[in-house]
């Protein structure tokens, strides 16, 4: 997974996750869709990385849910249908990496 953050200058700034890759698309939408959730997301994703009795996790938000396992975490619009999949430790990073930069240009 090869993205690049970077912030938007509009009314409001926010992050944006540009990916290489077209079918992770949805995973920056849910970003900035989840972003009040981002610290949940992460436990959730910690709950199935960090405890090898919890094989499997979910995460729902306000537009869109998560199944979390150990290996990849299926990300799903609620309101469209769509869907991918990520796999859950780079997912980690991405989200821990977003919250940060979120945190940074909302000081």
């Amino acid at each position: 997974m090869k993205y690049k953050i970077r912030t938007v200058n509009s009314r409001r700034k926010f992050p944006e996750v540009v990916f290489e890759e077209e079918r992770y698309a949805l995973i920056g939408e849910m970003l900035l869709a989840e972003r009040a959730f981002l610290a949940q997301i992460l436990e959730t994703l910690d709950s199935v990385l960090k405890d090898a009795d919890n094989d499997n996790a979910a995460f729902a938000g306000n537009a869109f849910s998560l199944f979390v396992t150990g290996d990849f975490t299926k990300i799903t619009n609620d309101i469209s249908g769509s869907e991918t999949e990520a796999p859950t430790a780079e997912l980690k990073k991405l989200v821990r990496t977003y919250q940060r930069h979120y945190e940074r240009i909302h000081r």
